[in-house]
């Protein structure tokens, strides 16, 4: 027998079949190719800014391999933190191409923070912290942030006077948003390469940050554990104590970089 719904019934039927087809498209897993786009809305396959696509991929994860391209320039109010992410993997892999186009942040930590990410890839991002603090970073790496990749970028922080061994840094695998040497022993990264990047300050006479770059290791297991990151090609043109500071570490390699400090009058 035909079953007939009373008008107010299919209605009902009709609006809850409605939300959930939005709701499961809403959250759906991330997969192929996508873009940070401000000038448009953040709709569909765009985002109208790396806030609103962390937010998403944060919430969502991802159900194969992502890649985003980034077509615009994007000032952001809040540092930009990826933790683990649900579905990534070594063929599940998410590459930002960044086109040289800047992501700017003025904040007293690190502009792009991986905090339990792993297989995250940023090519020719330029990342721009524009905070005056001590503390400023470009990346900071922790909680276990694995097979990460930085490569082919500038990290450049243009508001910077304060001279300081205690300091930020380029980039940092430290648990700590002011120290720059913090270990853990849980270990802050492994089989990541920092690579052909440019880390410069851009005020006149800017002293740098204390460091270029630092990676510190698990202080439990680091004489029998390897971290197998590399750090390699990069130019850092500034700095105020150390440019590659290593503490608990094992099996990491530093080759071809290029280190001076034309940029500052201390």
């Amino acid at each position: 027998m035909r079953k007939i719904y009373k008008p107010q019934k299919f209605l009902r039927i009709v609006f809850t079949l409605f939300c959930a087809a939005f709701m499961s498209s809403a959250y759906a897993q991330l997969s192929g190719t996508y873009t940070i786009d401000n000038t448009a809305a953040t709709s569909g396959t765009n985002f109208a800014t790396w806030l609103a696509f962390r937010n998403s991929i944060t919430t969502n994860g991802v159900s194969g391999a992502v890649t985003v391209n980034v077509m615009t320039d994007n000032t952001e109010t809040a540092q930009i933190n990826f933790g683990a992410i649900t579905g990534t993997s070594s063929t599940n892999k998410v590459t930002i191409n960044g086109n040289n186009k800047f992501l700017s942040v003025g904040v007293s930590d690190a502009v792009i923070l991986l905090s339990g990410a792993d297989y995250f890839t940023f090519d020719k991002v330029v990342v721009r912290n524009t905070s005056t603090s001590q503390y400023v970073q470009g990346y900071r790496l922790f909680n276990g942030s694995d097979y990460n990749t930085i490569s082919n970028g500038i990290i450049e922080f243009t508001s910077l006077t304060v001279a300081t061994t205690a300091g930020g840094a380029y980039v940092a695998f430290s648990s700590s948003a002011t120290s720059m040497t913090a270990t853990s022993s849980t270990g802050h990264g492994n089989f990541c390469t920092i690579s052909g990047n440019l880390m410069r300050t851009t005020n006149t006479n800017s002293p740098g940050p204390a460091y270029g770059i630092t990676c510190t290791g698990n202080s439990s297991t680091y004489s029998y554990t390897e971290q197998n990151n590399t750090i390699s090609g990069n130019t850092i043109q500034n700095f105020y104590f150390m440019a590659i500071y290593m503490f608990y570490t094992n099996g990491n390699q530093v080759l071809n970089n290029d280190i001076s400090r034309a940029n500052s009058s201390i």
